[in-house]
């Protein structure tokens, strides 16, 4: 996107309006297209300081393991960013949700713990930590989170 995880949270509001997205405020959220896909984008700041983007994808006509399996790729390949930690959905695995909203992979009828849940870690040269995740058993998203660890102060927790 071009947009450098810094400054504050109206000036990043600006940027990305710049780039064709629409701010809710009654939501507190940017609305629009990030890799020619539906996006909803949140902001996360301290003390007015940004320190991250949630990108949700929504799922649509694709695949969501399919997308989670391209974006990894992407990051992978792309030169970029060094691979973390994380793999990519098995061929044979596929991602659904049992009775109770609880992530499951492959044919195990075993639900996933939070740390189990398809998840990868990139950081990019100049330090932003990117994350592709399947987030707490909601499979109709997939989620991105960019994050600049030097405009964070103290732990947070998850996006």
């Amino acid at each position: 996107m071009g947009v450098p995880i810094d400054g504050t949270k109206t000036e990043m509001i600006g940027q990305l309006q710049s780039k064709g997205f629409d701010y809710n405020s009654h939501k507190d959220c940017l609305n629009g297209k990030f890799n020619g896909r539906k996006v909803k984008l949140w902001i996360k700041s301290q003390n007015d300081k940004v320190w991250g983007i949630k990108v949700q994808y929504y799922k649509t006509f694709w695949n969501i393991e399919d997308k989670y399996n391209a974006l990894y790729d992407w990051f992978s390949n792309g030169g970029k960013y060094t691979y973390v930690s994380g793999q990519k959905i098995g061929y044979k695995e596929k991602v659904s949700v049992n009775s109770d909203g609880q992530a499951m992979v492959g044919y195990s009828s075993e639900p996933l713990s939070s740390q189990e849940t398809p998840k990868a870690v990139f950081k990019a040269k100049d330090g932003t930590i990117v994350r592709i995740a399947l987030k707490d058993g909601f499979m109709d998203y997939l989620y991105l989170y960019y994050e600049n660890p030097n405009n964070r102060t103290e732990y947070e927790g998850d996006l």
